[in-house]
Parts: structure tokens; C-alpha cells; sequence
């Protein structure tokens, strides 16, 4: 995992079952995912293939993925039912999100550490508290108990360590404080964990649509699949301006957005076709 002196930072799953949850059992995972700094990312690349790894295909290709993009998938070359795909990251999210996420500073911050016996690195508590309100948002934020017992978790793990003040901090520097205060506020409604009000009432943003916590508190407990919440919904709902929520809308059905959610090539003629 050291892939010979790059730095690898360990990211969710991976990292969460062997340093915040008593045993990695309590925290499945179809993957594991890493960081690797973008100078890096040949050098890693060239040490997978070597070991057995391939780089799964995309659709729209692999200079399109490191252009609009945030990870490649890597696969074992002859696959098994007991292979786990890696996927290895350069950045936490696609750069056409609204976000001012400082990766340089996070790499500083990074902490080393022991994964199935092979020294790595993690993000600092903050930062992954951050990254992990993020991804809940990424994939729904009524998916399923997990994300938030995972954030119950780290919190019990990290707990007395964790600056809250400097997570505050971050959020409204990356522009991420919506993202990060509903998952943390449904975190400590639904499964208790024990995030500070006075850091509530710093994330909560002016003129908060409140009916999003008991709609999305509802849908969680119901067990419903895929909702309705995804990021853009917090802009789209509430946006400062309403030039800007337009201009959300063109964005999120721009031919870019729509042959990325579709696995298809920008510049194919499917994506305006009747099975999207």
C-alpha cells in the first residue's frame, strides 16, 4: 500500500474500520480508497499494473477523467468474487463542484498511521469529519443509517481531540457549510453522536429551509432507497440569488454534467437520447 515512498492516505471505509470502530468487521466495504498527491498519481499507476492491477475502463476516457474528475478504479487483472477494486484519488471531488477544498493544507495535516499492518496516513480528524459530510451528501443523504454511524463514531473515537472551532473554520472557507451541517445535524438526531450545538449554529447558513432536517429524518427512518437530497438541492432551495440558482440548473443539465452521470463520452450523441 506504501506503493514504494509515495504518500498514500487511507480514505472511509478502509480507514474508519481499523481506527475508529472496535473491529473492522463492524465497517463493510465493496472497496478501498485512497489519496495519492496528482504529481504522483503515473508513479502509482505504473506500481499497480506492476502487481497484478489494471486500470478499469471509462467511457468517456482517461484524460477525461483526470480532467473532470477525482479518481480511476483499479481492478486485479485476472478478477476473482474475492477482489476488491481500489480506487485511487487525486482530489476528494469533481472540480466543477462549487467547493474551495485546500488539499495542499489537508496533505500537511495528514496523520501516519497503521492499516492491516502497513504504515500510511489518514486525514486529521477535522478533515475527515468533513470529507465524511461530504460523501453522506454525495450519495444521498437518506441512503441508508450508515454514513451517520459513521460520523457517530469518529466523533467517539476523536472526540475530545477534535477543534471544532477550526472545523467551523474550513467548512466556510471551502464553501461546504451546508453540506456539513445538515449530515452533522441529522447525525446527532437520528444516532446521537455528540456534535456541539454551538457548532450547529455556526454552520447553519441564514434563511435554512428547517423542513430539509424533518424531511430527510422522515425519509431515514422509512428506510426509503435513492432519495431526493443531493447537494445541489441546498443551493437550488435556498441560493443566494436567484442568477445563481438558474445558473445551477444550466449547469447540473449541461452536456458535461449529464455524460458524467451516464458513464458516456461528453461528446456523444446518447446523452440526448430517450434511455437518459
Amino acid at each position: 500500500m506504501s506503493f514504494l515512498s509515495t504518500q498514500v492516505v487511507v480514505l472511509k471505509g478502509a480507514a474508519l474500520a481499523e481506527t475508529v470502530y472496535p473491529h473492522r468487521a463492524l465497517r463493510a466495504m465493496s472497496d478501498i480508497d485512497l489519496l495519492v498527491r496528482s504529481e504522483e498519481l503515473l508513479r502509482v499507476e505504473e506500481r499497480l499494473r506492476a502487481i497484478g492491477y489494471a486500470q478499469q475502463p471509462h467511457p468517456a476516457g482517461t484524460d477525461w477523467l483526470k480532467a473532470h474528475h477525482y479518481h480511476v478504479v483499479f481492478v486485479q487483472s485476472k478478477a476473482t468474487t474475492s477482489d476488491i477494486p481500489l480506487e485511487i484519488h487525486w482530489h476528494l471531488d469533481r472540480p466543477s463542484r462549487p467547493f474551495a477544498i485546500d488539499l495542499a493544507s489537508m496533505w500537511t495535516r495528514a496523520l501516519p498511521t497503521r492499516i492491516a499492518g502497513v504504515e500510511v496516513w489518514m486525514l486529521s480528524p477535522e478533515d475527515l469529519l468533513l470529507y465524511l459530510c461530504l460523501h453522506t451528501c454525495k450519495h444521498g443523504l437518506t441512503s441508508s443509517l450508515r454514513p451517520f454511524c459513521n460520523t457517530a463514531a469518529m466523533i467517539r473515537r476523536y472526540g475530545p481531540t477534535i477543534n471544532w472551532g477550526q472545523l467551523q473554520t474550513r467548512a466556510a472557507r471551502w464553501h461546504i457549510a451546508p453540506y456539513v451541517y445538515l449530515p452533522l445535524h441529522l447525525a446527532r438526531d437520528v444516532v446521537r453522536a455528540a456534535v456541539p450545538e454551538a457548532c450547529l449554529r455556526a454552520l447553519k447558513l441564514e434563511g435554512f429551509e428547517t423542513r430539509l432536517l424533518s424531511w430527510a429524518t422522515a425519509d431515514l427512518l422509512a428506510e426509503q432507497d435513492a432519495p431526493p437530497l443531493l447537494p445541489e438541492l441546498f443551493r437550488l432551495w435556498k441560493g443566494p440569488r436567484l442568477r445563481d440558482r438558474l445558473a445551477l440548473v444550466r449547469q447540473s443539465l449541461s452536456p458535461a454534467a449529464v455524460a458524467h452521470a451516464y458513464g458516456i463520452a461528453p461528446d456523444s450523441k446518447r446523452r440526448y437520447g430517450p434511455t437518459l
